[in-house]
């Protein structure tokens, strides 16, 4: 097998460049356009295997291209943080695991097409002595230009994330945060796509920093035992308690 395979040799180039404009002290303006190149790896090519997902090779895998184009302002007010960023990217030979035609009981890496996601994100920090909270919002849309049959797989439309974190005694603080997705893409058995359920979760934790080093935290992952799943038919984990102390060298 080996004496029948071709040695080739891919490069790539990559090319950045971004424009920063500052109208006062507190704002900022910044335009960038990036060209990134996946190469896929001997595992993404080669790899057949029974975990989930069940994988069958695909030797012929092209390099993925994504050129991105971003605008983006921000604005500090006071403990208050803000930015608003628009964004555009193509993306040519999207790799993303497809159902294997001849054995739909395999997954496999395949090049899907040339698609356009175009969105927004929004960020509001507020950060004081005792207490810091923040979130963001991101909207996508995403247009395959070349087959519209074809769909992005695991890319919601709407994604949402807050946190809050209080400091309540000596040393001691609280912390929350709040996680939303919804309208994202996942393929079922018979070739054809689903949008995956909404779902919301919370979680929280109590931390104690007992010297500059020495961190202990004790809280509870997915509080209220929400079931959801980011892919159809394997859930994430219910309620988790934990408890971890940590040392920065």
């Amino acid at each position: 097998l080996a004496s029948a395979l071709s040695l080739e040799t891919q490069s790539s180039f990559n090319p950045e460049a971004a424009v920063i404009s500052s109208p006062d002290s507190t704002s900022k303006i910044r335009a960038s356009i990036a060209r990134k190149t996946y190469m896929p790896s001997m595992k993404d090519r080669y790899s057949r295997t029974l975990k989930i997902p069940p994988l069958y090779p695909n030797p012929e895998l092209d390099n993925e291209t994504a050129t991105h184009y971003e605008l983006s302002y921000q604005k500090n007010i006071g403990f208050f943080s803000t930015r608003l960023n628009g964004f555009f990217t193509r993306v040519d030979d999207a790799i993303q695991q497809t159902l294997y035609t001849p054995d739909p009981s395999f997954y496999q890496n395949q090049n899907v097409g040339t698609f356009d996601h175009r969105g927004i994100e929004a960020e509001l920090s507020y950060k004081s002595d005792t207490l810091e909270a923040g979130g963001n919002y991101t909207y996508t849309s995403v247009k395959n230009r070349t087959d519209e049959g074809i769909k992005r797989t695991d890319v919601p439309r709407h994604q949402l994330f807050a946190y809050t974190q209080v400091e309540v005694g000596a040393n001691i603080a609280l912390y929350g945060d709040m996680k939303f997705r919804k309208g994202a893409y996942d393929q079922i058995a018979d070739n054809s796509y689903v949008i995956s359920p909404t779902f919301t979760t919370f979680d929280l934790k109590a931390i104690y920093k007992a010297t500059a080093n020495v961190t202990a935290e004790v809280g509870v992952k997915n509080l209220s035992d929400k079931f959801y799943q980011y892919d159809l038919g394997f859930p994430s984990a219910g309620r988790e308690f934990f408890a971890n102390l940590g040392y920065k060298f």
